[in-house]
């Protein structure tokens, strides 16, 4: 993937006058994912300044135990200016790990799962 496409799949957008990191990782072998998760670690944690709302999608992507812990190392170091979660998209085996990750990282008051087709219910819940 080079880096034009990664800028369209993950990066800071005001949606609704707020501040998102949207991550797109849908739709991606693991390999490709995995490079994007570093890419987006790092502009995430760069440009990670100010009080800001996560919106994450995975439809359709298979993702695992390394995977989960690259995006949580991104996620740790901006975590105490994130506001809320919202992750897409995840089901089964996939959908439990990431829920354990989330209570076993104290998350989990500030994080909620929707279904791939609930984009608008995930931002109506970010904002709420």
């Amino acid at each position: 993937m080079d880096l034009e496409e990664k800028k369209k799949r993950v990066g800071w957008h005001q949606i609704n006058g707020k501040l998102v990191w949207d991550a797109d990782y849908s739709h991606l072998k693991i390999n490709e994912a995995y490079d994007l998760v570093i890419y987006g670690n790092e502009a995430y944690t760069t440009q990670c300044e100010k009080s800001h709302y996560i919106l994450v999608d995975f439809t359709g992507s298979f993702i695992n135990a390394d995977f989960v812990k690259k995006i949580k190392e991104g996620a740790k170091k901006g975590e105490h200016m994130n506001i809320r979660t919202a992750t897409l998209g995840l089901t089964g085996v996939q959908l439990i790990l990431a829920k354990g990750v989330t209570k076993f990282a104290g998350l989990s008051h500030k994080t909620k799962f929707f279904k791939s087709d609930e984009r608008e219910a995930a931002l109506k819940w970010l904002f709420s």
